[in-house]
């Protein structure tokens, strides 16, 4: 059965889909595409440009919008579509969630759970992450040993006497390779990737954390793509953090305005409201900070970025917010930090991820323009 998934709206989860499709932008523990993989593994997953836009010889399908969440529910939507071969079309509000197409002339009709999420920003990742985190950890559990009560691990793992697990919420989930220094506590829901390090005296509340990463301080209700280190203390706090991304010592999120309103945040085109009282940052792939930057709430942070100090608001991508103001990032030089970067994990950096990253830096030039950015000023960073 072919599955096609739309990229529809890619600009709805910006900063994460400048160098991503929708399905492959993590929303807490794993991509669409993975978890689409893992339910239905008999499928023929296929990218395309928009759900009205199905080309007929991929028919019979399903569609399914890249913007979904991973759920129990919209699993068993989509094993219905397949056992049951009928013409549907399944809502997510105002818009179409997913369907099931056959090509011929036909009546849709449309059915309305309750409980399936289209995402309209990332800020949805954020407010529906531990029952997202609940899904993917369904998936792992089957796999893997049960170490202590609703804690699971895969191979190579030791949890230590000295790390506190909390699981009253939810399970805690922990990816082969991944090792724990001393005085951890870990509060379920939590989902760890693989040949992760956990630090000493580290926190980890209601997250997911991806693969090959370095945890440190306080870590709660966020999520960390692939690759990122945040070794150090500093707190990080209801925030989406993107694949190989540096956080410098010391560095901390602000989740909460003094006035207790709801957050709006700046990606680029003015002031969106994300109708939520405690939100963080989001920080796009490939971005750095420097020791003890403090990332004012909701602030939003482009691909290479480069921050310093505290941050305000929205730093475009491929740029140094100094205390000099916005800078550019050549190309050239976001390219060879993240060269290096990759290095260091003994990770190659292919020709498409080197593409994805330029025609990145094309298409938000303009928005760099918009934001005032200096170009030409010398970076030795």
């Amino acid at each position: 059965m072919r599955i096609v998934v739309s990229n529809d709206n890619p600009a709805a989860l910006l900063p994460f889909t400048h160098v991503n499709p929708l399905w492959d932008v993590n929303v807490g523990g794993i991509t669409l595409r993975k978890w689409m993989q893992a339910v239905m593994p008999e499928g023929e997953l296929i990218e395309h440009g928009g759900p009205e836009h199905v080309m007929t010889r991929m028919m019979p399908c399903v569609v399914v919008n890249g913007r979904l969440l991973p759920s129990s529910t919209l699993a068993d939507i989509l094993h219905r579509f397949v056992r049951e071969g009928r013409v549907r079309r399944c809502m997510a509000g105002d818009e179409i969630g997913c369907g099931y197409l056959t090509g011929k002339d036909a009546p849709v009709p449309e059915i309305m759970p309750e409980d399936i999420t289209i995402m309209r920003g990332p800020w949805d990742i954020i407010s529906t992450l531990p029952q997202t985190l609940h899904t993917v950890a369904s998936l792992f559990i089957p796999h893997y040993a049960e170490v202590r009560p609703n804690v699971f691990v895969g191979k190579n793992v030791t949890v230590p006497p000295t790390v506190v697990t909390r699981t009253d919420d939810g399970p805690i989930v922990i990816g082969s390779g991944s090792v724990f220094e001393s005085f951890v506590a870990l509060e379920g829901p939590v989902v760890i990737g693989e040949d992760c390090i956990i630090r000493d005296f580290a926190c980890i509340k209601k997250s997911a954390i991806g693969n090959v990463c370095r945890i440190g301080g306080e870590l709660e209700r966020s999520v960390i793509g692939d690759y990122t280190n945040k070794q150090h203390y500093g707190y990080v706090g209801h925030s989406v953090v993107g694949s190989w991304v540096n956080l410098g010592a010391g560095t901390t999120t602000s989740d909460l305005k003094h006035t207790y309103g709801s957050v709006r945040i700046d990606r680029g085109a003015g002031k969106e409201e994300t109708g939520l009282q405690f939100c963080g940052s989001f920080i796009g792939e490939g971005s750095r900070t420097t020791v003890n930057t403090t990332l004012m709430t909701g602030s939003v942070l482009g691909v290479s970025t480069f921050a310093f100090g505290t941050v305000h608001g929205f730093v475009p991508s491929f740029t140094a917010a100094t205390s000099q103001g916005f800078t550019e990032v050549p190309l050239e030089i976001a390219l060879r930090g993240l060269e290096r970067a990759f290095a260091r994990r003994k990770v190659t950096m292919t020709p498409p991820i080197r593409d994805a990253y330029t025609v990145a830096f094309e298409r938000t030039a303009v928005v760099r323009d918009a934001y005032k950015v200096k170009r030409g000023v010398p970076l030795t960073f």
